[in-house]
């Protein structure tokens, strides 16, 4: 954990809908304000934050999701370092962020990102099947 007069950061890695980046200084909390860095750099206010929570379970520790209120940010942010789940939340504790964000994520609905996959198995099975249809 890196920590300047009123910044403190982690390093680890990011992913913020498709993309994700690795490196220091990806996870801030600064004046009250959390950052997460990745293609660009996202803020936010403990107002537009609904929650932070683990990702997998407690004894991976692999890291925190973002959960927010931000309509134009992506709905898919996380944040995975060394420390794991217990190194943000400690860090947080810290800088004495608190989400006080409501209302729903943000971004598409998870039966949409669902979608993608549903497809692919389809395209798999038409395929197949016709391979079958073929041999016989």
């Amino acid at each position: 954990m890196n920590a300047s007069a009123s910044r403190l950061s982690l390093g680890g890695k990011t992913r913020v809908g498709w993309g994700g980046r690795g490196g220091a200084d990806l996870f801030a909390v600064e004046g009250g304000v959390l950052s997460l860095r990745g293609l660009r750099t996202y803020r936010f206010t403990p107002d537009q934050v609904v929650a932070i929570e683990p990702l997998g379970p407690r004894w991976l520790s692999g890291g925190v999701r973002i959960v927010h209120n931000q309509a134009d940010y992506p709905r898919l942010m996380s944040f995975y370092c060394s420390g794991g789940s217990a190194k943000v939340f400690e860090l947080l504790a810290l800088a004495g962020f608190v989400p006080r964000g409501s209302g729903p994520a943000a971004g598409r609905s998870r039966l949409r990102a669902a979608v993608f996959p549903l497809l692919v198995l389809l395209v798999i099975n038409v395929i197949v099947s016709g391979l079958l249809r073929l041999l016989h």
